[in-house]
């Protein structure tokens, strides 16, 4: 499968679970932390597929800038890690509920 194709799927896919949690999840006290979770897991996962896709593709796009591995590395690998960092801190948050 190509790599385009699964960054799509995991978007397609925290999409459906996150409107599944809004609708279907009973609405009783910690209701909203519910779909936060599962919004926030999503999120995570999103990040940390692109993160894996553009190291692939072998450049990066950070708030409308793209930077390619073989025109400025650095900025590159700033990227990679910033999106690293922000799926990692997502996956953590959810698992830990310090959202909250």
């Amino acid at each position: 499968m190509s790599s385009p194709k699964v960054l799509k799927i995991v978007f397609v896919i925290g999409i459906v679970a996150t409107l599944a949690a809004l609708v279907l999840a009973p609405k009783v006290e910690g209701y909203g932390d519910f779909v936060a979770r599962v919004f926030l897991v999503s999120l995570g996962a999103l990040s940390l597929t692109y993160s894996a896709y553009a190291i692939k593709k072998g450049e990066v796009e950070v708030k409308g800038f793209t930077s390619k591995r073989s025109d400025s590395p650095a900025l590159f690998w700033f990227g990679i890690c910033v999106y690293l960092f922000l799926g990692c801190s997502m996956l953590g948050i959810s698992l830990m509920q310090i959202y909250t």
